[in-house]
């Protein structure tokens, strides 16, 4: 199949529009994982004078924190462009610690029920312990981690124009999960992914675009209105035109319904532009 994105014209047009403004963020709404593919190459194609980084990631995987940190530290140019994060991110399993006491302590209590409390604060610290993998302890350690790079992003890339695409696909339909999307993911995961996205969006050169199979009410506060619902149909009117053919249109539209399945039609696409490039050849 090609990766044309089909007609679309209006999520086209606000795409454009959007790049162009001051918001940070937009949010698509996404049925089909076929349109989904045409959507990523389409905006690749057509985020000139940005750095594109797309970062996928499906439901069916639990991400931990730290995940997208590196994803995009290493699509930047890698680790070593983010030194400090870097650093940390490295540490042994060995050098990590836990807090695991801390009390106040009442120092004088009087016979007479009163109790003046002097606070003390106690902490003891022992080693993580062997059951503890580095994946755990780094992701127990993502404030961090996070506070890390994006001095480090600050740093060396403050200059840069850049657009991140996040999407967020929908898992296997087999298990017993629902799985999707976005909304499928970890609280904790969600909330830092949210936090994550108004601090780097807040130095100015990054825009966030998010592509998510869900209906996640965290992603829609956000973006703040900049959201757009694709169906998961085309109408006849948008595939005549795009198709310039009235009996390709009637041909693959319900006659019923007037609209057909993305997919569907994506298939007919491109059937009949094979057809032309035989018969021009």
């Amino acid at each position: 199949m090609t990766v044309k994105w089909h007609d679309r014209k209006d999520v086209k047009g606000l795409f454009k529009e959007w790049k162009a403004d001051s918001s940070a963020f937009m949010l698509m709404r996404v049925a089909d994982i076929y349109e989904l593919d045409d959507i990523i190459s389409w905006m690749e194609r057509n985020s000139s004078g940005m750095q594109f980084v797309e970062l996928p990631y499906s439901s069916d995987v639990d991400v931990p924190k730290y995940e997208p940190l590196v994803d995009i530290a290493t699509l930047l140019g890698g680790l070593e462009k983010f030194p400090s994060f870097r650093q940390e991110f490295d540490r042994e399993p060995s050098s990590y610690s836990k807090q695991t006491i801390h009390q106040s302590v009442a120092e004088h209590a009087q016979s007479d029920g009163e109790m003046d409390i002097t606070t003390v604060n106690q902490y003891a610290y022992v080693n993580a312990s062997a059951t503890d993998d580095i994946e755990t302890l780094r992701d127990g350690n993502s404030r961090k981690l996070t506070d890390l790079f994006l001095e480090d992003f600050a740093r060396f890339f403050s200059r840069q124009r850049m657009l991140f695409l996040f999407v967020f696909k929908k898992g296997d339909d087999s298990s017993e999960r629902s799985y999707k999307g976005f909304q499928d993911f970890k609280p904790a995961f969600k909330e830092w992914f949210v936090k994550f996205c108004k601090n780097i969006a807040s130095r100015g050169q990054v825009k966030i675009c998010i592509v998510d199979q869900g209906d996640s009410t965290q992603l829609r506060s956000l973006t703040r209105g900049h959201e757009k619902i694709i169906s998961e149909f085309l109408r006849y009117e948008d595939v005549l035109e795009e198709s310039g053919s009235i009996d390709f249109a009637c041909g693959v539209t319900d006659p019923v319904t007037k609209q057909v399945k993305y997919r569907d039609c994506k298939r007919s696409f491109d059937f009949l532009e094979e057809k032309r490039r035989s018969a021009a050849g």
